[in-house]
């Protein structure tokens, strides 16, 4: 199922190329599991996700009871990452993927967004100078901006809120009763696949993934491992040994 479309999330073209760059762990428990991993938006490692800008926080409501909403919503919010670029990347092997045993996945956007659930939203990620600009004024649009400094991420990501959540912190830190009306059935969908520190959302995996690039670092078994590892699962995808291992001419 398609996911919604939403005002912040500016989509890239359909055919764009997308990557995704995974420890074996990771790569395991995405095909036991048939399942992407969104990570709690808090935990990206980032101080600024989901921050407004120096120009924002100058704004007219008041800093501290803003900062506190912000922080509630951070907690709140999940996010599945990948890279857009035609080719493979050496950075994003280095940083993301850095061992022997790692493994990128690459597909097309219109095959992510096809298949995720209707309550994700994905888009580009925009980068910006924190001290200047602005980011516009719905909730979600801080999960769409980051810092220039990541501009080598060429980040496109899919995002869950787990709205149910939110709610209940915010009427337990400013008072107030929880609607006595029972939640709708997406919100309930979505708290089912969250846990404290992300959420593991079904997609229908064999469909998802073009091609497998292994390592360039990698040892001559590994290659066979993981193509052994994908038959016995039942997917049929393509291995290939990173480029990057490509001999120099000289």
């Amino acid at each position: 199922m398609a996911a919604y479309t939403h005002p912040s999330f500016q989509e890239p073209e359909g055919s764009t190329k997308i990557w995704r760059y995974l420890t074996t762990a990771k790569f395991i428990n995405m095909i036991q599991t048939r399942t992407l991993w969104f990570s709690r938006s808090d935990l990206l490692g980032d101080p600024f996700e989901g921050s407004v800008t120096l120009p924002m926080y100058r704004g007219p409501l008041t800093p501290e009871d803003d900062k506190n909403q912000r922080l509630i919503m951070r907690n709140s919010i999940y996010i599945n990452c990948w890279h857009m670029n035609e080719r493979e990347s050496a950075a994003m092997w280095g940083l993301y993927a850095p061992h022997t045993d790692s493994i990128a996945i690459v597909t097309q956007y219109r095959m992510l967004r096809d298949l995720l659930p209707n309550f994700v939203f994905s888009g580009m990620v925009k980068y910006i100078d924190y001290d200047k600009d602005k980011i516009g004024g719905n909730v979600l649009d801080v999960f769409l901006h980051k810092r220039f400094s990541f501009a080598h991420e060429m980040e496109l990501r899919a995002v869950l809120w787990d709205g149910l959540d939110f709610r209940e912190k915010m009427s337990k830190a400013y008072g107030g009763n929880l609607s006595s009306d029972a939640p709708p059935q997406e919100a309930l969908t979505t708290r089912s696949y969250v846990n404290s520190v992300g959420a593991a959302v079904p997609v229908d995996i064999s469909n998802l993934v073009e091609k497998l690039y292994i390592s360039p670092t990698s040892p001559d078994w590994y290659k066979e491992a993981i193509e052994q590892l994908c038959k016995t699962y039942g997917l049929k995808w393509g291995v290939e040994k990173s480029s990057l291992s490509a001999r120099a001419l000289f």
